[in-house]
């Protein structure tokens, strides 16, 4: 029988998984911005045409801010986590292989679109486990994470494109979030067996 302690830890072993994703959302939203005079050279990009690339991400963001939540809805939070990181970080990798305008804003959409749906879903997540007196704690730690995501990125970034190109950039800060995934799956199925919830097949 676990203890209501032993809840609480699991409830914010939870959030520190959100928190990071957090942190790697913003992260990977942010490293074209670091790289943007390196891209524009390469893929020959006016001014017009990259904000034409920002915006497809912003479009893509919005729209699945609303869809990302209602897949919440229907699938829970472990899921719908697990999709997001997965679906925005190939998004992040596949940066790495634009070789035109066109290019780009796919791979910059694919990315609004994974990075939509987490912040909903983070929403979902506490507010199944924790109890209403905890949850705006709950939601303050993540929201440190879109600064420290902000803050990080700048000096990482630079230091891999200078070493080793902006393309490698993306291909690193991509492939981050593929290790979130086993551990998460571990701890929310933790998280559900303190608290009596049979996991979902």
């Amino acid at each position: 029988m676990v203890t209501p302690k032993q809840q609480r830890q699991f409830a914010w072993a939870l959030v520190a998984f959100f928190f990071a994703g957090s942190v790697l959302s913003y992260v990977d939203r942010s490293v074209l911005g670091v790289v943007m005079p390196q891209v524009r050279k390469d893929l020959a990009l006016s001014n017009t045409q990259y904000g034409l690339a920002v915006n497809c991400f912003l479009i893509g963001y919005m729209v699945f801010y609303v869809l990302g939540g209602r897949l919440t809805d229907l699938l829970g939070s472990r899921r719908t986590f697990t999709l997001n990181i997965l679906f925005w970080s190939v998004a992040g990798i596949a940066h790495a292989a634009a070789r035109g305008l066109a290019s780009l804003c796919v791979v910059r959409a694919l990315l609004g679109v994974g990075e939509g749906g987490f912040f909903p879903t983070a929403m979902r997540g506490f507010s199944e486990w924790f109890p209403r007196e905890n949850r705006a704690k709950a939601v303050g730690v993540l929201m440190c994470g879109i600064s420290l995501g902000m803050l990080v990125t700048p000096p990482v970034v630079a230091w891999i494109t200078l070493r080793y190109g902006w393309r490698a950039a993306f291909l690193l800060t991509g492939s981050l979030g593929f290790l979130f995934v086993p551990p998460w799956l571990w701890i929310h199925r933790r998280i559900r067996q303190a608290y009596g919830v049979p996991d979902p097949a």
